[in-house]
């Protein structure tokens, strides 16, 4: 992401972090923790400005968490490995040239038939087929803690003939002895690199509290990525490239790492290609990052998150958004009120504390995020509401106005024309999504009743004028925010 972008208020912690990250380059080990990535930097912090403090009651408490997780994920990962022997599911090759999908798998999507990688690489496999690619996805398993939902997503996949490469198949006994090493001298080297270089600088309190917040049993999977990837570069030729879904993350950062190490001569693309909030600190390529973490390119979703002093970024196709360019920009007023619930939790609590203050008997319409508990949500909220289960762009037809807060889905929305308003605390956003050059005319913040009746009124008067203005800010939006994702633009950045 352009760095540019980062809040003011948010350069100084970036910095602090940003002062220890190349401390990396030691061991492959600190390529696995969050902290290195800043994950979670963010949420941190907003605990670190409510008061929350390091004490040595939460240092136990994040030992004795560390212990049992990754004790616990351990057990889990050799009982997996047995339900997918049991499965018969292999990957296999047949091409001297393939494209490696590095991607999120939901698990239950795939057993629902919902497609493998659409969430992300959205109709990349339909184009890779059509030119006659061979592909293989090597995933980052989403949502596979039960079992038998497990077993049956290797039988779909099995049934399928799709090629899904996992570390369940790469692994040996000699790789979980590897891993049991690898869990037990991960602390002590995060010990030492806290004494020799965090605690030594005294006055810098955030940085030790989000240390220890990630010492959580977090960096176990990028462990197993790291184990992963070494295994999977004996499977490269020369002439295979990897597509990888790129959040800057221990997923990424322990192949790239191996890859690198290793001199593989394969292209690496790291994609970006989502909408993400500003205070997302690992979206941003620090400066100091070391290179062996880092892919070949990275593609961003448009011009907005060119980052200039990056030379490896560039624009890539926008794959999860191609209905947006089949949408025309909408003047509503059929006075359809839409609410975007998010991913976030916190910001889910400001979305249903604003529904339950309205005094209407007026009928709102919620689209929940795919990781919401629908049934928890349903309880909370006071007011007459219908759940929506149809497209989001079926749902933009008829919609005057979308309320929400933390989400993508916002964006999308003011670049159909849809004004959208931000549920905040007290004025103060805390995950921005949507850009500052359209706010007041595209969208606002709200807070209470009060403004967000204000606002409503605001936003709609701009679209009932439908100004030049209006229509200018909403090509910014579409022209900088996302790219056209054309089969002849994908087949020629990704060289299929």
């Amino acid at each position: 992401m352009n760095l540019s972008l980062l809040p003011k208020n948010l350069r100084v912690y970036f910095t602090q972090l940003s002062e220890v990250i190349s401390y990396a380059e030691k061991s492959w080990y600190f390529s696995t923790s969050q902290f290195f990535s800043k994950v979670g930097a963010y949420e941190a912090l907003l605990k670190f400005n409510k008061g929350n403090r390091l004490t040595f009651t939460l240092i136990v408490i994040q030992i004795c968490k560390y212990i049992l997780r990754v004790s616990a994920f351990f057990y889990l990962y050799i009982f997996f490995k047995l339900v997918h022997s049991l499965s018969g599911q292999k990957s296999n090759r047949s091409s001297s040239e393939i494209v490696y999908i590095d991607s999120y798998l939901v698990v239950n999507y795939v057993i629902s038939g919902n497609g493998l990688v659409d969430n992300y690489f959205t109709g990349l496999l339909d184009i890779l087929k059509k030119n006659q690619r061979e592909y293989t996805i090597i995933p980052r398993l989403y949502d596979a803690w039960n079992p038998i939902s497990l077993y049956r997503f290797f039988l779909k996949i099995k049934e399928n003939r799709d090629n899904v490469l996992t570390d369940f198949e790469l692994f040996s006994f000699v790789d979980f002895f590897k891993l049991v090493i690898y869990l037990i001298v991960y602390p002590f080297k995060m010990f030492f690199f806290y004494r020799s270089k965090i605690n030594a600088l005294a006055d810098n309190e955030f940085l030790r509290y989000y240390f220890w917040l990630d010492m959580n049993g977090s960096n176990f999977f990028g462990g197993v990525r790291y184990l992963f990837a070494q295994k999977f570069k004996s499977r490269l030729n020369g002439r295979d490239k990897i597509l990888q879904w790129y959040e800057n993350q221990p997923y990424e950062k322990t192949l790239n790492r191996v890859m690198r190490e290793s001199n593989m001569k394969n292209e690496i693309y790291g994609c970006q290609l989502y909408l993400y909030p500003v205070e997302n600190f690992n979206a941003y390529i620090d400066p100091n990052e070391i290179q062996k973490h880092l892919p070949h390119q990275i593609l961003v979703n448009g011009s907005y998150y060119l980052d200039s002093n990056n030379k490896i970024s560039k624009i890539g196709p926008s794959l999860r958004y191609s209905n947006l360019f089949k949408t025309p920009i909408y003047t509503n007023s059929t006075g359809n009120r839409l609410v975007l619930m998010s991913y976030f939790e916190s910001s889910n609590k400001h979305i249903i504390r604003i529904l339950n203050t309205l005094q209407t008997k007026e009928t709102f319409t919620l689209k929940f995020h795919p990781s919401n508990d629908i049934d928890e949500y349903k309880g909370k909220i006071r007011l007459n509401f219908e759940v929506a289960t149809d497209d989001l762009y079926n749902l933009f037809k008829s919609t005057e106005l979308v309320i929400g807060a933390a989400s993508g889905t916002l964006v999308e929305a003011i670049a159909c024309g849809i004004p959208a308003l931000v549920i905040t605390e007290d004025g103060v956003v805390d995950y921005s999504y949507l850009p500052e050059f359209c706010k007041g005319i595209l969208w606002d913040i709200v807070w209470d009743e009060e403004s967000l009746r204000i606002c409503s009124v605001k936003l709609n008067q701009h679209v009932l004028e439908d100004s030049i203005e209006r229509k200018e800010m909403i090509g910014r939006v579409r022209d900088e925010m996302f790219s056209i994702p054309n089969e002849e633009k994908i087949v020629s950045i990704f060289g299929i």
